[in-house]
């Protein structure tokens, strides 16, 4: 099997990554003539040159009749275009541009969709942000109101949807003090059960140290143990016929990289189903740091306490003796890591391949199919990337580029060599490649289009960095490039630098 992924760059004429609202092509297109005039639109630009790249409806490319996501998309389908919508904001106070999506990716994307739909359908447009996310300031903050006001749908019904079954309250500290259920029919969501053909299961006998940080491990236990390894997918996920993934490239501290197949994870509801990490040391069967600790494991009991009881009568003699632990653990600690925010986490990258399973196979009463249920397509927003400590924290890195293809796993192979990361030392990566090849018998070939000519692709191997994105401090010095800059991380993170990841998603 050949999967093709295709770049095109972004020339902006100014020294503004993205375009100024309402995002339009720029002016009329043979495929949009009633498109209005306006200023250039680099990006716009970049995303139709990549599905043109990729090869879609090629031979009618430059007419009226170009209608690139025609084999894809039927007149009178379900679409969900699933942008990745983390945070209402940054978390360190930068811009959010190297945060979420940006608007001027999600508008041809979203113009492409309607046009292939010709007035019959329905476009989901959805995400599950972390569960501290205010969605009304985030909507508010990207502006896709005022996008789908300057869209004519054509009698398409577009809704915008939070996927989310709970948000949670934080205290000034990030510490979850309490959840609630957002209002919605019962029927919103379906659970999938991937059992024992479950990445989980081969550490399953450990399922009892399975973790997501600030949450109540108990509820994860519910939905996780051998032979068992449930999914809270949203049904309108589930009804769809065509996915389309808009994630933003960034780096992430548990995964290491998020782009393609970590922005699946928006699809499910709740963070009691997500394993992040597990509990303890490898020697112990965890992944939460490196080396045994003592106090590190005592901060990890006690942390378990508050989750399950944040508002109790000992709740501060808790937070006291966790601020102990982790004092204690900085100084005699053999590893500065914890939550599972170093390169040797074992368990996240096992949840998300799983999910990426149930999108493409899952059928809408939640049983898996042996055949794809549902058609994908993946456009990575990499104008500006996201370095550092992504994915809530990232630093700005630029890179004016925008890249599809229909295998996430490819997509992101890609992706990471671009930006100076070697995806064979990314377990997400890594292993959803492996998947891949279990699926086709035998390794995908994987070729990057640059250009017009197909037949001059490059393989992963020879695709050289145009941009070099800082890994996470738990991953610096373990999964760039060879060759690449060294990453500007003076020591790693320590256990006392906790971030507040409740939905690092």
């Amino acid at each position: 099997m050949t999967s093709l992924v295709s770049l095109a760059r972004c020339d902006s004429p100014s020294q503004a990554p993205y375009p100024a609202s309402p995002f339009g092509p720029g002016g009329q297109l043979p495929e949009f003539p009633q498109a209005e005039a306006g200023p250039p639109n680099p990006v716009f630009a970049a995303v139709r040159r990549c599905l043109y790249r990729l090869g879609l409806d090629r031979e009618r490319f430059g007419t009226p009749a170009w209608n690139p996501l025609a084999d894809l998309i039927d007149p009178g389908q379900q679409v969900l275009i699933k942008p990745n919508w983390v945070l209402h904001a940054h978390a360190g106070g930068g811009s959010m541009d190297c945060l979420v999506t940006h608007m001027s990716v999600l508008r041809p994307v979203l113009d492409y969709v309607l046009l292939a739909l010709r007035g019959h359908g329905r476009v989901i447009i959805g995400d599950a942000p972390i569960q501290s996310a205010d969605f009304a300031r985030l909507v508010e903050a990207i502006g896709i109101a005022r996008l789908l006001d300057g869209i004519q749908t054509g009698g398409v019904d577009v809704a915008v949807c939070d996927f989310r079954e709970n948000t949670c309250e934080l205290d000034r500290h990030g510490r979850v003090l309490g959840h609630h259920s957002l209002p919605g029919s019962p029927d919103r969501y379906t659970t999938v059960d991937v059992g024992a053909q479950s990445l989980l299961q081969p550490v399953s006998e450990h399922a009892a140290r399975f973790r997501v940080t600030n949450y109540d491990p108990s509820a994860m236990r519910q939905h996780h143990g051998r032979g068992r390894h449930e999914y809270l997918v949203a049904k309108a996920v589930l009804d769809s016929h065509v996915v389309i993934g808009v994630p933003k490239l960034k780096t992430h501290r548990k995964a290491g990289l998020t782009c393609c197949l970590k922005n699946v994870v928006g699809i499910n509801g709740s963070k009691d189903y997500l394993p992040h990490h597990r509990l303890g040391a490898p020697v112990h069967g965890g992944d939460e740091y490196q080396w045994p600790s003592a106090w590190k494991a005592l901060g990890s009991r006690i942390a378990d306490r508050l989750e399950i009881s944040p508002r109790g009568m000992l709740a501060p003699v808790a937070i006291l003796g966790l601020r102990v632990c982790r004092r204690l653990a900085h100084h005699t600690a053999r590893d500065p890591y914890s939550e599972g925010s170093w390169y040797g986490n074992d368990t996240i990258w096992r949840t998300v391949v799983d999910l990426n399973r149930v999108l493409e196979y899952a059928r809408p009463d939640g049983n898996l199919a042996t055949t794809p249920q549902r058609k994908m397509l993946h456009i990575v927003d990499a104008v500006v990337c996201g370095g550092g400590e992504g994915p809530l924290c990232p630093d700005p890195v630029r890179a004016d580029l925008i890249l599809a293809g229909r295998t996430a796993a490819a997509v992101d192979c890609c992706t990471a060599r671009l930006v100076g990361l070697n995806p064979a030392r990314i377990p997400l990566v890594r292993h959803a490649l492996e998947t891949v090849e279990r699926q086709e018998d035998g390794p995908p070939e994987i070729r990057l289009i640059d250009g017009d000519d197909p037949s001059q692709g490059l393989a992963p191997d020879s695709i050289r960095p145009v941009a070099y994105l800082a890994p996470p401090s738990g991953w610096a010095g373990h999964v760039e490039l060879e060759h690449c800059p060294p990453s500007p991380v003076d020591r790693p993170v320590d256990y006392m630098d906790r971030q507040a990841e409740t939905a690092e998603a």
